[in-house]
């Protein structure tokens, strides 16, 4: 989040690291490492976005089996996996 913030693709309020905090105990989410087995699921992502980070996105989700959270056009494809 913080590099979409300095990149200009995402504002917030605050500071991403307060934001990704005071969202996490909000709504009772649970921080998800990246670990080799989301890595390994990469090689059978069907659709490449071009945003590493947002590949990395897609496939934790789908290897854990919970729906993908993202507003992301580039997450279109697994649509069916999504809450937009």
């Amino acid at each position: 989040m913080a590099i979409k913030v300095r990149l200009g693709k995402l504002k917030l309020t605050s500071r991403a690291t307060t934001s990704v905090v005071e969202h996490v105990a909000r709504n009772d989410f649970v921080a998800v490492s990246i670990e080799v087995r989301h890595v390994a699921a990469l090689e059978t992502l069907e659709t490449h976005p071009g945003d590493p980070f947002d590949r990395l996105l897609i496939v934790q989700p789908l290897v854990l089996g919970v729906p993908i959270v993202n507003a992301n056009a580039s997450f279109r494809p697994y649509e069916n996996k999504c809450i937009f």
